[in-house]
């Protein structure tokens, strides 16, 4: 399988766009941060407790798409928030009555442009092995 293939659609179009930005000199090619807004979950019974979802364990929060936990790792500002109420039930997929049930959030993360390239190269050497 080719890498270019690897790469979720989502992580290649924002390659592509951030090349031609750059090649075309646009302002938007010149930022120096960039934002990004990714859809996770947490198991249900933690995020009840009174701790702010700022200081949970990485290994607690479960990327929908794996290749944004990359971004979040280079974060420069990282949190997340509950979307519970705003979302339906998500019941596609195999699952049985056995699974934990897992709380919907949106994570906010500020990646500074200067550590995009090094976030796709680690994702690229990820998806390469």
């Amino acid at each position: 399988m080719s890498l270019r293939r690897s790469l979720c659609p989502c992580t290649r179009q924002l390659q592509k766009e951030l090349a031609g930005a750059h090649r075309a000199d646009r302002p938007c090619g010149k930022c120096c941060f960039y934002l990004l807004i990714s859809k996770t979950f947490v198991e249900a019974g933690r995020s009840d407790s009174r701790k702010k979802q700022s200081s949970q364990r990485k290994e607690e929060l479960v990327f929908a798409n794996a290749e944004e936990e990359f971004f979040h790792e280079r974060a420069l500002l990282r949190f997340s928030y509950s979307v519970q109420e705003e979302s339906g039930m998500c019941l596609g997929g195999s699952w049985s009555f056995d699974d934990v049930p897992m709380k919907p959030l949106s994570t906010v993360m500020l990646v500074p442009c200067n550590r995009m390239s090094d976030i796709m190269d680690d994702l690229k050497e990820h998806l390469s092995v």
